[in-house]
């Protein structure tokens, strides 16, 4: 994600640390120079509520640290305006949706 242009509005495959913070769902990874990206999910189907399930119970297993569960989702990469005042808030992942969470390490 140093270039994320030629990934703008296109769906992505992406993998990061899934956490909930205030204003929502965020993919984050210390490795990336976007560093974290807002989620933005679709209406709820019987597939991604077993995700979303999944991941409250592993991130409940963090008591009250940053989860740092392990997932991988789908989404449509989407750039705002240049005028946001964060880099991160430029770009976020629409529809996204969980393909992968995996349990927490020790």
């Amino acid at each position: 994600m140093a270039d994320p242009t030629p990934y703008l509005s296109k769906r992505v495959l992406v993998r990061g640390y899934l956490t909930q913070d205030p204003h929502g769902p965020e993919l984050w990874d210390d490795n990336c120079p976007l560093n974290v990206l807002r989620l933005r999910e679709p209406p709820e189907t019987a597939k991604s509520r077993r995700f979303r399930l999944r991941l409250q119970y592993y991130s409940s297993l963090f008591g009250d640290k940053r989860p740092r569960v392990a997932v991988i989702c789908s989404a449509v990469l989407t750039y705002h305006s240049p005028a946001t005042r964060f880099y991160t808030e430029k770009y976020t992942l629409e529809a996204a949706v969980l393909v992968a969470v995996s349990p927490p390490r020790a």
